[in-house]
């Protein structure tokens, strides 16, 4: 059976599954995470936390505008393979995330700044296997 039959005698949402670029899962996993990033984004520029204010004060929607462009850039990016537009995401949040790792940094807990430098070595794993390519590697 030829891959053109084959779209047309599937179900929807197993065609939208096909047209995730390889390896899918790997990609709908990151696409969660960008997802988060766009979340939590908006969450920032919204309804803002008062320790977040308190610290960025009026850098406080540029960091909330980095999470939302670079969680929305990435999402977008991500499934069809558009690794140019996925970088630029990656650069949004890396940003972001480095300045909330500074923020985090000056509270009491291990925790944040724990979670916020791993999420930056995430990133930056992504920003490795994509930074060479305009459109999928190998094909």
């Amino acid at each position: 059976m030829s891959e053109h039959n084959l779209h047309r005698k599937v179900d929807p949402f197993t065609r939208l599954y096909l047209l995730i670029r390889e390896p899918r899962v790997i990609r709908i996993l990151q696409a969660l995470v960008y997802v988060s990033m766009l979340v939590g984004g908006i969450s920032v520029v919204v309804n803002p936390s008062p320790t977040l204010i308190d610290v960025l004060t009026w850098r406080l929607q540029a960091f909330g505008l980095l999470l939302v462009g670079g969680g929305l850039l990435g999402a977008l990016a991500v499934l069809p393979g558009w690794w140019w537009l996925e970088r630029l995401g990656l650069i949004f949040l890396g940003t972001a995330i480095a300045v909330y790792t500074v923020v985090v940094i000056t509270g009491t807990s291990a925790f944040g700044p724990a979670i916020s430098i791993a999420l930056l070595f995430t990133l930056g794993k992504r920003w490795a296997e994509v930074r060479k390519y305009q459109v999928a590697p190998k094909g």
